[in-house]
């Protein structure tokens, strides 16, 4: 069964208290309707109660779950005053009159993470506050954006004369001594209440929702007494789900940990020949790597490339077992520098276009396609730049954190290459299992960081990786048969590292 988090705990919580269930039910407390009626007549008396538009009655198919009988579903318009300042006096009576001090005016930033922020970066005149009384703040109340993030609520408690500022609307109750700030607050945080306040929501550039959409939000009205035994139920309960928050984090931070350092533990253990049994049969490393000079012989490439100096004992990191072999990354792949172009020639179209992968497309040890990659046309691209089976790329140029990884290419291509700044590293010797063990390899923390040793800076945020360097870094080279058993149990064991880092 899976664990609920914290924000799930909340939301039960919440949902479980504006339902009825959380607190027992008491005869002693009343019924709502007889409160709704008090608000009513309270509601008679006041002079902004005039201004407002009747809402219509809630019918029976419009109710989002039982309640107790004791309680009554009522809209905010009716146990509250929602009010905001008008956009034509922001801008003829506030805009033009801001201070560095005086009545501070309250922003949507001033809204965040259900908390009211107390810092202000405007001010009005107490007599234009004075003039705009429907805007002005003065008892506690509660905040809400009505453009930018639409369900965000907060609780206004201090003293003191505040104002509205642009794009901001208090819930004032009309009875505060009938209906409680925070039980209000609390229905909105539910699951239920959320979906309710943010349910007319407007998708523009900017969310927004209209004064009167937030008056017909639905809210079932427990009676006062009943209200406050759930807040302060609430209050008790919620510290406790806090800080079981503060423990999922550190938890989650920990199998995050967890599951990088098994990985890392798992690539070395391979490069270092103790993952799986060293078995006679396989034979001796030595014997490949004649193949692979054989097969060097044969290319092209090899005849133009510089030879490579003997490994020194000083440069050999760790032990290998005996029928493994020290060989430097230039005795088995060459390297190819990827498609140079001008940008003017991306603006060609022809029947047949050609992807280009970059340094964005190469992940930790794997490559994607992106929906904005380069595409030109076939005109301007030698097939021998293809992509093909078992040729590795990465990257060349980039941020010293990207500096070291690599894809391994599973197919051959006749419409992929890379771009100038990736570097593709071909083997000689064409073999699955070769391929994938320079890729498990290249996802070594060690050879990472050897990768960013070689590196020097160009310009201000990229490092170049240097070819020549990169082809004298010495590898540990198991034989053939050992090389597939390796990336056999590599391949069964990441997933479980990437699993235990999600769970």
């Amino acid at each position: 069964m899976k664990t609920m988090t914290a924000k799930d705990l909340k939301n039960a919580l919440l949902q479980e208290a504006v339902q009825g269930r959380l607190v027992p039910q008491c005869a002693a407390d009343g019924n709502a309707r007889t409160l709704l009626d008090a608000i009513r007549a309270e509601k008679q008396k006041s002079a902004k109660s005039k201004s407002t538009k009747p809402l219509p009655p809630i019918a029976d198919d419009e109710i989002p779950f039982e309640i107790p009988d004791s309680w009554v579903w009522t809209t905010i318009g009716e146990i509250a005053f929602v009010t905001k300042l008008a956009g034509f006096e922001y801008t003829s009576a506030v805009a033009p009159n801001l201070v560095s001090n005086g009545i501070p005016l309250f922003k949507g930033k001033n809204i965040q993470n259900s908390e009211v922020v107390y810092e202000f970066e405007a001010y009005i005149p107490e007599n234009i506050s004075d003039e705009l009384e429907r805007s002005q703040i003065t008892r506690k109340c509660l905040l809400t954006p009505y453009v930018g993030t639409i369900g965000n609520i907060g609780i206004h408690k201090r003293e003191g004369k505040f104002h509205l500022g642009s794009n901001v609307g208090k819930i004032e109750t009309l009875c505060p001594n009938l209906t409680l700030d925070e039980y209000i607050f609390y229905y909105l945080k539910s699951p239920q209440g959320y979906s309710e306040l943010t349910k007319f929501k407007k998708a523009t550039a900017q969310e927004s929702i209209s004064i009167d959409a937030i008056r017909q939000v639905y809210i079932p009205l427990p009676p006062l007494a009943e209200q406050r035994r759930i807040v302060s139920a609430i209050e008790k309960l919620l510290p406790l789900i806090d800080e079981y928050g503060k423990k999922e984090l550190v938890i989650n931070a920990l199998n995050s940990t967890i599951g990088q350092t098994a990985k890392k533990a798992i690539l070395q253990e391979a490069v270092q020949g103790r993952l799986v049994p060293q078995c006679a049969a396989d034979g001796n490393a030595r014997e490949l790597l004649d193949a692979i000079r054989a097969e060097k012989q044969k290319s092209a490439k090899s005849k133009s490339s510089k030879p490579l100096p003997p490994i020194a004992d000083d440069e050999i990191p760790f032990d290998i077992p005996d029928n493994w072999v020290w060989v430097r990354l230039g005795e088995i792949l060459t390297t190819i520098t990827g498609l140079g172009y001008k940008k003017e020639v991306l603006e060609i179209k022809s029947e047949k276009m050609i992807r280009v992968l970059r340094g964005g497309n190469i992940l930790d040890t794997s490559y994607t396609f992106k929906d904005d990659d380069v595409m030109i046309s076939s005109e301007f691209v030698k097939e021998s730049l293809y992509l093909k089976r078992n040729t590795l790329i990465t990257p060349a140029v980039t941020s010293l954190e990207n500096i070291g990884k690599i894809g391994r290419i599973e197919k051959d291509y006749n419409d992929t290459v890379v771009g100038g700044f990736v570097l593709m590293l071909v083997p000689y010797f064409n073999d699955d299992a070769l391929s994938l063990y320079i890729l498990n390899v290249f996802g070594t923390q060690w050879l990472r960081n050897r990768c960013k040793e070689i590196t020097h800076k160009s310009g201000q945020a990229f490092y170049n990786l240097s070819r020549e360097k990169l082809l004298e870094i010495p590898i540990p080279l198991p034989p053939l048969a050992e090389q597939r058993r390796i990336v056999s149990a590599i391949e069964k064991l990441l997933p479980m590292c990437e699993r235990l880092g999600k769970e």
